[in-house]
């Protein structure tokens, strides 16, 4: 979608705060935060209105952009989050196996320390699966990318910090 885009547009993809190469800071991983994080991108850059595009969990982070800064955003498209959080009552526990292998990690990710316990030194075999599961074959080189990020030291608290701040959020 982004060289689509880019043709007629500038284009700025974002890593959000704690994911890729951003900052991994302990907290402000609610998306009234992450919303922020992105006006004072826009700041930096020199934009004072802007239209926004977001998908997963780019999603709740452009919705909250939109409401909590209405007078910056022109535009938003949002695409593709299983919910969203607030907006339909919550799945239930127990969910037929397909829509349970896209949906576990969403409290997984939400529980305090145990998930770095159990996905340090395995970030292949997690986010590997992830990958594989959420839709469309990645490249290997791709899927190789991105576990050698969240394979390096303080990451992983960072990539958790989305859902962990769910309470917020909502």
């Amino acid at each position: 979608l982004m060289p689509a885009l880019a043709r007629d547009f500038e284009v700025i993809a974002v890593d959000q705060r704690g994911i890729g190469l951003s900052d991994k800071p302990a907290d402000g991983y609610d998306t009234g935060t992450l919303a922020a994080d992105l006006v004072a991108l826009m700041d930096a850059l020199g934009h004072e209105r802007f239209a926004v595009a977001g998908h997963d969990t780019g999603f709740a982070i452009s919705y909250a952009l939109a409401a909590d800064h209405p007078d910056r955003v022109d535009r938003v498209a949002l695409a593709e989050i299983p919910g969203p959080p607030g907006a339909a009552p919550s799945p239930p526990l127990f969910v037929p196996a397909p829509l349970n292998d896209r949906l576990w990690h969403l409290a997984f990710n939400r529980v305090e320390n145990l998930p770095e316990q159990l996905v340090a030194g395995r970030e292949d075999v997690f986010f590997g699966y992830e990958f594989a599961i959420q839709g469309g074959k990645l490249p290997d080189e791709v899927v190789d990318y991105y576990v050698r990020i969240l394979s390096e030291p303080g990451v992983l608290p960072g990539s958790f910090g989305f859902y962990r701040s769910l309470d917020t959020t909502l």
